[in-house]
This record gives structure tokens, sequence and C-alpha cells, in this order.
């Protein structure tokens, strides 16, 4: 058996449908693919911006929102489904 970590987006999304059925399986896997996005881009913003006020200065000047519009937009479709 191949281990999850290894698999691919769809044989995932097929293992938890197999499961959870087709319905819970199908929205689990989008809810979790989201989740695991927002923590990869959580983890950037913390890696980039805990450095300092410095870096914190450098970085807001040079790119003020990067790419946390969508986080946020994200972040608030994923707590009014819950």
């Amino acid at each position: 058996m191949t281990n999850m970590t290894q698999r691919i987006g769809e044989e995932v999304k097929a293992n938890y449908v197999e499961k959870m059925g087709k319905e819970l399986g199908t929205q689990f896997s989008a809810l979790w693919q989201e989740f695991i996005w927002l923590a990869m881009k959580w983890g950037e913003y913390e890696a980039l911006y805990s450095g300092g006020s410095k870096r914190l200065d450098l970085l807001n000047e040079a790119a003020p929102l990067q790419d946390w519009n969508s986080a946020i937009l994200i972040q608030r479709r994923f707590l009014s489904e819950a």
C-alpha cells in the first residue's frame, strides 16, 4: 500500500470518498486542501514577518499586499462554512 503522503491529490480524494462517501469525502478533500494551503501561507507569513521591525519595514515597502488578500478570502470562506 502506498503511503498517503506520497499520493497525488486525486488519489487522496478518492480515498476520502471511499471512506466517507461521495458527498462528505469530496467536501472534506476540498476543505483539507484549502486548510493545508492556508497553513503553508501562514508559515510563509511567520517566516517573513517575524524578523523584527527593519525586516518588516523592508517587506512592507517591497510587497505590501503579497498574497494575503487571497489568504484572507480563503479564511473567511473556511470559517463561514463551519
